[in-house]
C-alpha cells in the first residue's frame, strides 16, 4: 500500500508541473518532461504490480506420510493442530487432543475427527475412491486436502514456456543466458531481453521463475506390519493373506499393477480362493474372483502368478501406503494344499511424474506368507448363565387376567470359533403347585436383547422348544438371551416354576452345516414363586455395636422395609435365632462354628395384628428394624447377625408363607465384629 502511495504522489507531482504556462517551455524542455514521464509510468506500473499479488501466509501444518489409528508420531501431532483450526472437524475441547494440547499420539478422537474433516471435503478426499462416508485412514486425498488448507500455499505454476533462445529445458538461452528451464516475462512493450520497453522504461530483461519439471522417482517395497493369517479354513471371508508396503522417494508416483506369486506342492488356487481383493489401507484397489486362465502358470501344480492391473493407486512423494491382499476361500474348496504367498523381483510396478517405470529391484523373500493346509470348517458355542439371571422371587401374576412377559431366565451363547447358525433351543422347567405347566403359563417367548425372536405355547412336561431361529452367532460375539413366560390367571397360589437350558438342548450348525455341539454348561434358573398377593423386600442399614463392658458381647442392628403388592400383608412380630414358626429367623455369622445367644424383638411403625403379627397395607411400605444381642460362648472371631427367613401370610390368623435368603435375604446383614 505504500508504494502505491508514493508512486501516486509521484504522478500527481509530475502532472503539476506539467500544468505550467505552455509558452514558458522549449522543445528540448518539453522533450525531457515526455521521457520522465514514462519513466514515472514505468516506476508507478512497476510498484502497483508488486502490491497486486499477494501469497496466501502459510502455517506450516504439513503432512507427509499417511496416518491410521494406533500410530504415534510427530505428523500425528501436526494433524491433530490443522484439524482443532475448525470448530467441524475439532479433535477434543478439553485434555488431550485440545487446541494448544495436541498430542503425537492418533487415537479414536483423533480418528473421529479425520472422519468429520474427511466429509466435510467429501468430494476431494472421498469422491475419488468412490466413497461417501469418511474412514479416518489419513492418506494421499486426505493429505492432500489438508496440505491445500494448513501447509505452505502452492505457488502458481506458469505454462512451461522457454526463454529467447531456448527450445527445450536443456542448456542456456543463446541470447540471454538463462537455464532454458526458467520461463522468463518481459515487461509491457518486450519482446526480448534486449533494451528497454519502450511503454514501461523498464529493462526488457524483465524477471524470471523457476519451474519445477517432471522428475524420475524411486520405489521401495517391504514386509508390512499387517497382520497375515497363517491358517484358513473353508468358507473363511475377508482374510488377509499377504502385505506389503510402498515408498515413494524423489517423486510422486502411481502403482499400476501388483504381481502375486502362489507356490506350493500339488496347489491349483483356483480351487482354494474364490474371490482374492487388493487393498490400499481401507480402499478396494481391485477384486477379482479368478478363475484357472486367470493365473500365469510357472510351473504347473507348483508356481502361478496372479496379475492386478489397473490400480491407479497414488503415493506423495516421500510417502509410504500400505497394501493388503485379502481371500474369500471356498465353502467346499477341491484343493487344501499349503500355500506361500510373495510378492516377486519387479512385481510391483509403479510410474513416477516423469513418467518412468519404477519397480522395487530384489523382493523374492522380503514380502511373503506362509498358509497351512486349508483346513475344516471349525466352529464352537458356548452356553452360561447370565450374571443378571432372576434370583429366587416372586411373579406377581393376577387372579382375573394374564400378566405377560416375565423373566424366568438369562443365559449367553457364545460364538468361540467361527460363525455358528443356531436353530433350536430347547427349555424345560421344575414345577411345583400344578404339574401341568400349561395350567399355569400360556406362551413363552425367547428374546435376543429386546428383539422377539420366537413365540411358542407351552408343552406339558415337556415346556418349550424354539425352533427354526437360524440365529447367527458371529464368531467372538455373544449373544444374550432371555426366556419370559405370559402368566394365566391365578386360581392356585404359590405356584413355584424354574426354567433350565441344557448343552443337549440346543443345535446349531458351522458354515458348511455341519452340527456343532454346545460347550460350557448348562444353565438352571432359580424358583419362581407365582402370586397375586406377596411382599417384596429392602434392605436399608445394619450395624453393630461392641459392648463397653465386655468384649465378648455386642449389640447389633438390622432395618429394611417391607413393600405389600396385589393386598394386605402380615409380618410376625418376632424374631429368634432358630425355629419354625411364624418368625423372622436371625443366626450368626462370621466365624465357622461360632455359638452364640440371640435375643430378638422386632419394631415397627406398622398396624399390630391380632396374633402376634404387623399389618402392611395393600400398596404400602412398613419399615422395620431388628435389635438383638449376641454373645460368644466356646468361640472368638468376627461374628454378625444375618436375616435368612421372613414368614408372611396374606392373613392375621395362619403365617405360613416363607421368604428365605434365596430371595436375596442373604444381604440383610449387620456387619461383623471380633468377639471374645
Amino acid at each position: 500500500m505504500n508504494k502505491k502511495i508514493i508512486a501516486f504522489g509521484l504522478a500527481c507531482v509530475f502532472a503539476a508541473s506539467m500544468a505550467a504556462p505552455a509558452g514558458a517551455v522549449t522543445d528540448a524542455q518539453y522533450q525531457v518532461l515526455v521521457d520522465q514521464l514514462a519513466n514515472l509510468t514505468a516506476l508507478y506500473n512497476n510498484l502497483l504490480a508488486q502490491t497486486s499479488g499477494g501469497t496466501t501466509p502459510a502455517t506450516g501444518l504439513c503432512l507427509t506420510s499417511n496416518l491410521s489409528q494406533g500410530m504415534t508420531s510427530a505428523e500425528a501431532k501436526i494433524l491433530q493442530q490443522g484439524l482443532n483450526k475448525d470448530s467441524a472437524t475439532q479433535v477434543a475441547v478439553s485434555g488431550a487432543g485440545a487446541p494448544g494440547y495436541e498430542t503425537s499420539y492418533f487415537g479414536p478422537l483423533t480418528k473421529a475427527a479425520v472422519i468429520k474433516f474427511q466429509e466435510k471435503y467429501a468430494s476431494e478426499v472421498l469422491a475419488s475412491w468412490g466413497l461417501t462416508k469418511g474412514t479416518g485412514y489419513a492418506g494421499s486425498t486426505t493429505r492432500a486436502k489438508f496440505n491445500a488448507l494448513y501447509c505452505t500455499a502452492a505457488p502458481v505454476v506458469p505454462p512451461v514456456t522457454y526463454p529467447e533462445g531456448c527450445t527445450s529445458a536443456v542448456g542456456f538461452s543463446t541470447t540471454t543466458g538463462l537455464p532454458c528451464s526458467t520461463t522468463v516475462t518481459y515487461p509491457e512493450g518486450c519482446t526480448s531481453a534486449v533494451g528497454f520497453s519502450p511503454t514501461t522504461g523498464l529493462s526488457c530483461a524483465g524477471t524470471t521463475t523457476t519451474t519445477v519439471g517432471p522428475a524420475e522417482g524411486t520405489l521401495t517395497v517391504s514386509d508390512s506390519a499387517i497382520f497375515q493369517e497363517t491358517i484358513l479354513h473353508k468358507a473363511d471371508i475377508g482374510k488377509v493373506v499377504l502385505a506389503f508396503d510402498a515408498k515413494a522417494q524423489d517423486s510422486a508416483l502411481t502403482v499400476q499393477r501388483v504381481d502375486v506369486n502362489f507356490s506350493g506342492t500339488s496347489i491349483l488356487p483356483w480351487q482354494t480362493f474364490k474371490t482374492l481383493y487388493l487393498y490400499q489401507g481401507s480402499t478396494l484397489l481391485k477384486e477379482i474372483t479368478a478363475v484357472k486362465e486367470d493365473y500365469v502358470e510357472n510351473t504347473y501344480g507348483s508356481n502361478y502368478t496372479l496379475r492386478f492391473t489397473g490400480l491407479n493407486a497414488s503415493i506423495a512423494q516421500d510417502a509410504t501406503e500400505a497394501f493388503s491382499l485379502k481371500t474369500d476361500v471356498f465353502a467346499s474348496p477341491s484343493n487344501t494344499a499349503s500355500y506361500t504367498l510373495k510378492v516377486l523381483t519387479n512385481g510391483v510396478r509403479a510410474v513416477d511424474t516423469a513418467g518412468i517405470n519404477q519397480y522395487h529391484p530384489a523382493l523374492d523373500t522380503t514380502v511373503v506368507n506362509t498358509i497351512g493346509a486349508i483346513g475344516a470348517t471349525t466352529a464352537a458355542l458356548d452356553l452360561s448363565t447370565a450374571a443378571d439371571n432372576p434370583i429366587e422371587g416372586v411373579i406377581l401374576g393376577n387372579a382375573s387376567s394374564v400378566v405377560s412377559n416375565q423373566e424366568i431366565l438369562k443365559f449367553n451363547l457364545k460364538a468361540t470359533t467361527g460363525n455358528v447358525t443356531v436353530r433350536t433351543i430347547a427349555a424345560t422347567t421344575t414345577s411345583g403347585g400344578d404339574t401341568n405347566e400349561s395350567n399355569v403359563i400360556s406362551a413363552a417367548k425367547l428374546y435376543d436383547g429386546n428383539t422377539l425372536l420366537k413365540s411358542k405355547a407351552v408343552v406339558d412336561g415337556g415346556f418349550v422348544t424354539f425352533d427354526k431361529l437360524n440365529m447367527l452367532v458371529s464368531e467372538g460375539t455373544t449373544k444374550s438371551l432371555t426366556i419370559k413366560v405370559d402368566v394365566k390367571p391365578i386360581t392356585t397360589e404359590g405356584y413355584t416354576i424354574n426354567a433350565a437350558v441344557a448343552k443337549t438342548g440346543i443345535t446349531s450348525s458351522d458354515s458348511q452345516d455341519a452340527l456343532v455341539s454346545a460347550g460350557g454348561s448348562d444353565v438352571a434358573g432359580k424358583n419362581l414363586h407365582i402370586y397375586t398377593v406377596a411382599p417384596s423386600f429392602s434392605f436399608i442399614g445394619g450395624k453393630i455395636t461392641p459392648d463397653a463392658n465386655s468384649p465378648s458381647y455386642a449389640t447389633t442392628e438390622i432395618i429394611f422395609s417391607v413393600t405389600a403388592n396385589g393386598g394386605d400383608i402380615y409380618i410376625p412380630d418376632t424374631a429368634v435365632a432358630t425355629g419354625t414358626g411364624p418368625v423372622i429367623i436371625a443366626d450368626l455369622y462370621g466365624v465357622a462354628g461360632a455359638t452364640g445367644t440371640i435375643g430378638s424383638i422386632v419394631t415397627t411403625g406398622a398396624t399390630a395384628g391380632t396374633t402376634n403379627t404387623y399389618l402392611v397395607h395393600s400398596g404400602g411400605t412398613e419399615t422395620f428394624t431388628i435389635s438383638t444381642s449376641i454373645a460368644t460362648t466356646t468361640k472368638s472371631g468376627l461374628m454378625g447377625i444375618n436375616i435368612t427367613e421372613v414368614f408372611w401370610a396374606t392373613t392375621d390368623i395362619a403365617i405360613t408363607n416363607v421368604t428365605s435368603t434365596a430371595y436375596g435375604l442373604e444381604l440383610f446383614k449387620s456387619g461383623l465384629i471380633n468377639l471374645y
